[in-house]
């Protein structure tokens, strides 16, 4: 079983356009017999809701708090309109899910940042076998602790951990750049831990896109295949890098 994890996200969410194409290029990827499994986050609409309904946020060390109104707030973003919004355009045969879906995310609660947790235990039981009914899960990343409370997990720690479980072919981070770029401004399209060391040095890379990078590096150590770091405002990228063979995008190795 071929299975390709997408993480969802960056400026795909306000362009409807591009969102059309994506959804066109998951259906013919699974065409081509390939599974494909996708996570997604909403910081921007989280943080819109947040406004609209006046909550105060705090930060610990520059990365917000979740207290139990904002995780209200994350939980009917997340899981509520958006997943929803998504298997709504995917259309045929996708199915939304949570972290908490089949205890599919127990995670260890960061407690410095509230309710805040990360990925210490999968289930992925219920996936393969959406799989093996050809159905598109599409998954947010709230998730639960061991004693089911919910817990706010980054969408990127989400899909680097299901990719790790499932062992997948493919994880792929859709991002607002053109991948990984080299200080010049020019895209590296290939990328290993030599290289990610010198541009860390450099400050080069830093910020999201070095967590990014040292999630693909914990990705392959672990049996992911390949990860790609992709330009998701890039019209039809999805088709041209994995039935075109195309080289898009910073692939890390």
């Amino acid at each position: 079983m071929k299975i390709i994890l997408i993480k969802f996200g960056g400026s795909l969410f306000s362009n409807e356009h591009n969102r059309e194409k994506f959804w066109q290029d998951v259906q013919t990827l699974r065409s081509s017999g390939i599974h494909v499994i996708i996570v997604h986050g909403g910081g921007k609409e989280i943080s819109k809701w947040i406004e609209k309904v006046g909550s105060q946020v705090q930060f610990v060390e520059g990365l917000r708090y979740t207290d139990d109104e904002i995780m209200d707030i994350v939980e009917m973003v997340l899981s509520g309109k958006l997943n929803k919004q998504l298997v709504t355009e995917c259309g045929r045969d996708a199915i939304g899910l949570s972290g908490r879906d089949a205890n599919l995310i127990i995670a260890n609660n960061v407690k410095e940042l509230g309710l805040v947790g990360k990925p210490a235990k999968m289930n992925i039981d219920i996936l393969k076998k959406l799989c093996n009914l050809n159905c598109i899960p599409i998954i947010s990343p709230v998730s639960n602790d061991a004693d089911g409370q919910h817990l706010n997990v980054n969408a990127d720690d989400a899909a680097n951990a299901i990719a790790i479980a499932l062992k997948v072919d493919a994880l792929v981070f859709m991002t607002d750049m053109p991948g990984v770029l080299d200080g010049k401004g020019e895209t590296i399209t290939h990328i290993n831990k030599g290289i990610a060391q010198d541009f860390k040095k450099r400050n080069i890379i830093h910020s999201g896109m070095l967590v990014k990078i040292s999630s693909a590096f914990s990705a392959i150590e672990q049996g992911v295949k390949s990860v790609n770091i992709i330009d998701g405002r890039e019209y039809g990228i999805i088709k041209d890098i994995f039935i075109k063979g195309e080289e898009k995008g910073t692939r890390v190795e």
